[in-house]
């Protein structure tokens, strides 16, 4: 196994279970206590569990890209682009010091 597919095996399941799945069903009440977006109603956290599961789908053809023996540089773009634009936002916007660990994680 490559380093790759290592890292988008890791990336898949760490954000499956703790993030998408978390959004998908836990009540609003324990959301907005766990990740505090601010959003006034539950649809706003369903809505961003299902684009993070849209990811996953993208990560996952990666991930058979990888297993093929090709290089998925569309996968690697779309990752680009998530996880170092969500990273510039916490760093532009100083969310990133109350979410240190959200900003590793990107």
């Amino acid at each position: 196994m490559t380093g790759l597919a290592a890292l988008l095996i890791v990336k898949i399941g760490v954000t499956a279970v703790t993030i998408v799945l978390p959004l998908l069903i836990r009540p609003a009440d324990e959301l907005h206590e766990t990740f505090d977006f601010g959003a006034p109603d539950l649809m706003l956290y369903r809505l961003y569990g299902v684009a993070l599961a849209a990811l996953l789908v993208a990560y996952g053809a990666g991930l058979a890209a990888v297993l093929a023996g090709t290089v998925p540089w569309g996968t690697l773009w779309m990752g680009l682009v998530s996880n170092g634009g969500a990273a510039g936002v916490m760093v532009l916007t100083g969310y990133w010091r109350r979410a240190v660990l959200g900003l590793a994680f990107f």
